[in-house]
C-alpha cells in the first residue's frame, strides 16, 4: 500500500449553516475560499459539537450527501478509511492503517498531529473535553486523538478576534517545520454570540466573511503540499419553525457545507 500522502488541514466552522455559506459564495463575499471551489450541501453526523467531531476523528466520517451527483454522495465517497479486516476493499481518498483514531492512523505513517480547539466545548476544564482531546499525564501521556492539542479562553466564541488569536499560535508553532503534518482547527467565530453583523443569520454570515478574510494567512502557514478539508460540524436554527440553537433534529441543523481541495505550493488542485 502506498502511503505517500500530503499534509492534511481540517477546519470545522462551528455551527455554520449551509444556506449561509452558499449565499456568501454566490454573492462573492467569501472570495478567498471560493477560489478553491464551491460548497457542497451535506448532512452532519451529529446535531452538536461532540458527536460530529467524534464521528470525524474516530470513524473518519466526513459529512455526506444523500443526493447522487454530489461529490460527497455516501455510496461513492469516503474521505478517510482505516484498513479494517472485514472491509479492506472499501474505496477512500485516504486508506489508512488501523489505529485507535484517524489522527493516530496518520501518526503511524510518520505524521505530527496537532489540534487547536475553538468553541468553549474544547475547554480543558470540562471533563469530557479533557478526556477526549488532551494528553493524559496520569496514563503515560496517553491521548486518543492529537499528540499536541491546544485550547485557550481567547480562542472561544466570546472573543471577537478568536481566529486571529489562533493564527498567532499557529505561527508560534511553526507548522511549516513538519515534513508530514495532520492538523485540525475549530473556528469559534461562526458560533453565537456574533461580534460582527448583528445577531442571527446576518451575524453568522459576517463571521464567515471574517474567517474568509483571514483564511489566506492559515494557508500560508501550512506546509505544502496540503489537502484542505473545510466543513461545518452542524448548523443552527434562528427561529426556523420557532426553534433556536442546535442539539436537536432539524434540517437547518443537519445541513452543512463541505469543501476539500489540494494546494501544491502556490498551485491549487
Amino acid at each position: 500500500m502506498n502511503y505517500d500522502y500530503p499534509n492534511i488541514c481540517i477546519i470545522t466552522l462551528d455551527s455554520l449553516r449551509y444556506d449561509i455559506a452558499i449565499k456568501s459564495y454566490k454573492t462573492g463575499k467569501t472570495s478567498n475560499i471560493a477560489r478553491y471551489g464551491k460548497w457542497e450541501k451535506c448532512q452532519a453526523h451529529g446535531d452538536n459539537t461532540l458527536p460530529s467531531h467524534v464521528a470525524l476523528f474516530q470513524g473518519g466520517q466526513v459529512p455526506y450527501s444523500l443526493e447522487k451527483g454530489n461529490k460527497y454522495y455516501f455510496e461513492t465517497f469516503r474521505f478517510f478509511k482505516p484498513e479494517l479486516n472485514w472491509d479492506r476493499k472499501k474505496e477512500a481518498v485516504y486508506l489508512l492503517p488501523e489505529a485507535d483514531s484517524i489522527p493516530k492512523s496518520f501518526e503511524l505513517l510518520g505524521y505530527e498531529t496537532i489540534g487547536i480547539g475553538g468553541v468553549d466545548w474544547f475547554n480543558s476544564n470540562h471533563l469530557t473535553s479533557k478526556s477526549l482531546w488532551f494528553p493524559h499525564s496520569d496514563y503515560n501521556d496517553f491521548y486518543l486523538y492529537f499528540k499536541q492539542f491546544y485550547w485557550y479562553p481567547h480562542f472561544n466564541q466570546n472573543e471577537k478576534e478568536s481566529f486571529r488569536n489562533q493564527l498567532k499560535l499557529c505561527k508560534r508553532l511553526d507548522l511549516d517545520q513538519y515534513e508530514r503534518l495532520f492538523f485540525f482547527i475549530n473556528i469559534s467565530s461562526t458560533h453565537i454570540p456574533y461580534h460582527r453583523g448583528g445577531g442571527g443569520l446576518q451575524g453568522q454570515k459576517a463571521e464567515l466573511e471574517y474567517f474568509d478574510f483571514l483564511f489566506p494567512k492559515l494557508v500560508e502557514l501550512m506546509p505544502k503540499p496540503c489537502h484542505f478539508l473545510i466543513m461545518s460540524d452542524h448548523g443552527t436554527c434562528f427561529g426556523d419553525d420557532e426553534l433556536w440553537g442546535h442539539g436537536f433534529g432539524h434540517p437547518k441543523v443537519w445541513e452543512v457545507p463541505v469543501l476539500d481541495f489540494r494546494i501544491l505550493g502556490n498551485i491549487c488542485n
